[in-house]
């Protein structure tokens, strides 16, 4: 004889010599029979707050959904649509009010209003660019701009950047094999990336 779980989840309990349980293991420590219950609401370890919901088709396996995701859903009278991305404006997770709140429509979207915030923030123009190797901000119009993805760097600083790696790169080779040229071997590399001796 099988008997149905009384925490609620649907799931058939076992029996146990001649009684039969009354819970699946484990489920009679859930919700509210749990010593920790919050009333079905905690934030997550990202910062997100969480909320236990009966019935809906982002619910996680163990109830939950983001309260960011229900807050939008209530303005918009209808489910999330699939592929949008929720921003928080004032970047605090846990703060899920209508003005804090954003709707992307996309991924790409939404890293991009991520990027102009940090901008913003760090220089006062939502346009300007971070050099990866001065580490300042300015406008891409004094920066070369990378023409198969999104970033920018001034041209003085990668010069510089390239003549500090390459003096790296000969002084490696200078404690290897000394200041002689004729000591350091020549070297091939093949289509493969291998590294073969020129000589050989």
């Amino acid at each position: 004889m099988i008997g149905i779980c009384a925490c609620g989840c649907g799931r058939q309990t076992n029996k146990h010599q001649s009684t039969i349980r009354r819970f699946v293991r484990g489920h009679n420590l859930r919700g509210k029979n749990h010593h920790a219950w919050s009333g079905g609401r905690y934030i997550s370890g990202a910062g997100y707050v969480r909320v236990q919901i009966e019935q809906h088709p982002r619910r996680s396996s163990a109830g939950y959904i983001f309260e960011h995701i229900l807050v939008v859903e209530k303005a918009l009278g209808r489910y999330l649509p699939k592929g949008a991305v929720i921003h928080h404006a004032n970047g605090r997770r846990a703060q899920n009010n209508n003005k804090n709140i954003v709707l992307c429509e996309s991924r790409g979207y939404h890293l991009l209003i991520e990027a102009r915030t940090r901008a913003f923030r760090a220089s006062g123009h939502a346009n300007y660019r971070r050099c990866p190797h001065c580490k300042k901000w300015d406008d891409p119009a004094n920066m070369y701009l990378y023409k198969t993805r999104r970033g920018a760097y001034h041209q003085d600083c990668r010069r510089r950047y390239q003549q500090r790696r390459s003096s790296k790169v000969f002084a490696s080779i200078t404690r290897t094999y000394g200041d002689d040229p004729d000591d350091v071997p020549a070297v091939r590399v093949t289509l493969n990336g291998v590294a073969e001796d020129a000589g050989a």
